[in-house]
């Protein structure tokens, strides 16, 4: 038997090395990327979802050409850049936990077995604080249609705002994956309920801000009082929002449906005669809303702890 052996030229050599040097380069990025997601999460979380969705609306605002209002395009993408912390979310877990960790996250988000009386407090809480104090504090409902207006903006708020806020709007199925899917549980494992709130909540605000250009976006109130009370009001809802993480076990399903509560109870200025009301004065009353629900859930989980509490000393003894 004969064998024919062929030298490599020296080309050949070079680009073997070459295609041995990337192959070797390629395994270590992945593994120095790997490496780095699974130490900081929380921030490459943060980067990747303000990096997508501040380059689309940036984009959105560079074509507006000054003129900031809220035409198609700029809706457009608006809808597209509110899937920030939805990929943010995805890319990360799969980095970190990998296919074990998207599983797990698909799961959480079609999570519907909950407690009835957690559906009640996401669904009926907020619209009803909300109907309370603008009754209070003096706002009337348009052509005395209080019942009508009652009816539509509490009784029917499961059904209206999954249509209208979650399946039609811009906001619950982007975000939710991403804030109560991903971030939420890992601050949770770090901070208490408090400190994990206040850091999602400041999150949350700051990337909605190149919206703040938008003088319909921030309720017609000067930017240096919207940069002050929007994060206040992220935080409140922040805060709101992971009690009912606690309740129901972690659902992203319950976030996704409560953001769609929130957006279009608050959206609600269609029903309200605002003539002899001030700008601020409604704007203000939305963030009282939020405060009010927030020390409603704050109280409830207070009742709940030292009934479990008691329960637990009665079993000892």
């Amino acid at each position: 038997m004969c064998f024919f052996v062929r030298y490599l030229t020296k080309k050949e050599k070079t680009t073997n090395i070459l295609i041995l040097f990337k192959i070797n380069n390629l395994g270590s990025s992945r593994i120095y990327m790997k490496t780095f997601f699974e130490k900081k999460p929380i921030l490459c979380y943060v980067i990747i979802a303000f990096l997508f969705t501040w380059t689309f609306q940036v984009i959105g605002i560079f074509l507006l050409h000054g003129d900031y209002k809220l035409n198609k395009t700029f809706l457009i993408l608006l809808n597209i850049s509110s899937f920030g912390p939805f990929l943010s979310a995805i890319i990360t877990t799969f980095f970190v936990s990998g296919r074990k960790g998207l599983v797990e996250l698909f799961q959480r988000t079609i999570k519907v077995k909950i407690n009835w009386l957690v559906y009640v407090a996401a669904f009926f809480v907020f619209p009803l604080v909300l109907f309370l104090i603008y009754t209070l504090f003096g706002l009337r409902v348009e052509d005395n249609e209080t019942v009508m207006v009652f009816l539509t903006l509490v009784i029917a708020i499961p059904i209206n705002s999954f249509v209208v806020s979650v399946i039609i709007g811009i906001g619950p199925l982007g975000e939710e994956i991403g804030w109560r899917g991903f971030l939420l549980p890992k601050l949770l494992k770090k901070y208490g309920d408090y400190k994990s709130s206040l850091i999602l909540g400041l999150v949350w605000a700051f990337w909605h801000l190149p919206l703040f250009l938008f003088s319909e976006f921030r309720g017609d109130i000067p930017i240096w009082m919207a940069l002050f009370l929007y994060p206040f009001g992220t935080i409140c809802l922040a805060y709101i929002m992971t009690k009912l993480h606690r309740w129901s076990g972690g659902s992203i399903f319950l976030a996704i449906l409560f953001h769609g509560v929130v957006n279009y109870a608050m959206d609600s200025k269609e029903f309200w005669d605002l003539d002899k009301v001030s700008q601020i004065k409604y704007v203000l009353l939305g963030y009282l809303v939020m405060l009010t629900t927030a020390a409603i859930f704050w109280g409830v989980d207070l009742i709940k702890k030292r009934y479990l509490i008691k329960n637990r000393i009665a079993i000892s003894l």
